[in-house]
């Protein structure tokens, strides 16, 4: 009887340092040692789509082959984003670290206008 009872509480130790190692502790250290690959990340990925759009809008080949190689950034960030969400950190978390760290580079407001002015009529 008193193996049984050492067996069952083992049990429910080993339970428990399982469920808060997965659903705190894993998920913490990956946020905190991938946060700011992340952060670099998504900074590529968004100027990277943004140079990919205004040069879609041109009629250069050359330019059109180079910005897709341009998104190859967004690959990687894609599968960062994608390790981190199997390891349990939310998709509110990532998208807020993604906001700031697009805050914290923030590009003036006629670097961002001007790819959106009218070129013509």
């Amino acid at each position: 009887m008193r193996a049984l009872n050492i067996i069952f509480k083992l049990c429910v130790i080993i339970f428990v340092l399982g469920y808060v190692s997965n659903e705190y502790l894993i998920p913490e250290y990956t946020y905190y040692t991938n946060k700011s690959e992340y952060m670099k990340l998504t900074l590529k990925c968004a100027h990277a789509m943004d140079s990919n759009w205004y040069i879609e809008q041109q009629q250069n080949g050359a330019l059109k082959k180079s910005s897709e190689l341009q998104l190859l950034d967004c690959h990687d960030y894609d599968k960062l984003r994608k390790l981190m969400l199997s390891r349990g950190i939310s998709e509110y978390r990532l998208s807020a670290l993604g906001l700031v760290a697009l805050e914290i580079h923030q590009k003036p407001a006629e670097e961002l206008a001007k790819h959106h002015k009218f070129r013509e009529r």
